[in-house]
């Protein structure tokens, strides 16, 4: 950046003082951006800075599946950013991501966020089945949404794969508990037009078509996003709008609390698929190289 910042410079050689502390700003500037993402991501951030403090460097033996989701994070936000979208090379990378990749890291970040239990619901998902299949199937994992026996036509549209809900999760009751903990819907938007995309917006639909027992009041809704949030009023506007937002700086760590749950017994789709997202990152990587 240094070097590109120098090549582009029109100032006289004269202003190098000046030029000096511009760049010192600039990596100082960088260097804080650092600090923040490895103090929010911790182990899911597989970076550090050189001893000069003039490089960034990235660590591949030390990219554990949290920070895996990190980098797919990265690379879906640098494409998107591309004038036009995806590169045409990348397409195929593309489809992966949105039918595959993002879904799995969301169903086990969800679970992380809901500290229990997620099942996928969003198309085209993990398992076969209806939506009043996959709640039916839930409700055996221990959620204490009851689905309808048939759908309600009134509000259920016809042919309808998801409702619009990605994914289902629920807070793990244990003893002495005996009422209901919260339930957690799960919104994934992995476009730049994702501050549209509210999980509320189905809610509704989703409740009235396919739920017969709501089980708690404590419903709650998500947003699961590749992308950065920077600016804090910005944040606490998208968070009231959506519920809560997992973002790039959350995300991995909800989707590490999601892994260690499944070690300790809680049950949840996608997480036996994990090794989709190395091979994802590793092939991106590759096309990229």
């Amino acid at each position: 950046m240094i070097d590109h910042f120098r090549v582009g410079d029109e100032e006289p050689e004269a202003d190098q003082i000046d030029d000096t502390g511009r760049e010192d700003a600039e990596l100082a500037e960088i260097e804080a951006l650092f600090n923040e993402r490895a103090e929010a991501l911790g182990d899911a951030y597989p970076f550090e800075l050189s001893d000069s403090g003039a490089e960034i460097c990235y660590l591949p033996d030390e990219v554990g599946d949290p920070a895996q989701a990190y980098m797919m994070c990265l690379f879906v936000s640098a494409n998107r950013r591309l004038p036009g979208g995806w590169h045409s090379d990348l397409n195929d990378l593309k489809v992966r991501l949105t039918q595959r990749i993002i879904q799995l890291v969301a169903t086990v970040a969800m679970a992380g966020l809901a500290r229990g239990p997620a099942v996928s619901v969003g198309w085209p998902r993990q398992h076969d089945g209806t939506i009043l299949e996959i709640l039916a199937r839930a409700a055996g994992m221990g959620s204490c949404v009851i689905p309808r026996n048939e759908p309600n036509t009134r509000v259920a549209r016809t042919g309808d794969k998801d409702a619009g809900i990605d994914i289902l999760a629920w807070e793990n009751v244990v003893a002495p508990q005996t009422t209901p903990g919260h339930i957690y819907l799960g919104q994934v938007a992995s476009g730049n037009r994702w501050r549209d995309k509210s999980v509320w917006n189905d809610k509704g639909t989703f409740q009235e078509g396919y739920v017969d027992s709501a089980g708690t009041r404590n419903w709650n809704g998500a947003t699961i996003i590749p992308f950065v949030r920077r600016d804090p009023d910005d944040r606490t506007r998208e968070d009231y709008h959506h519920g809560k937002v997992l973002d790039r700086h959350s995300l991995p760590r909800y989707f590490a609390v999601g892994i260690a749950l499944s070690e300790e017994g809680i049950p949840m789709d996608e997480i036996e698929n994990i090794a989709e997202l190395t091979r994802w990152n590793s092939d991106m990587i590759s096309e990229l190289s």
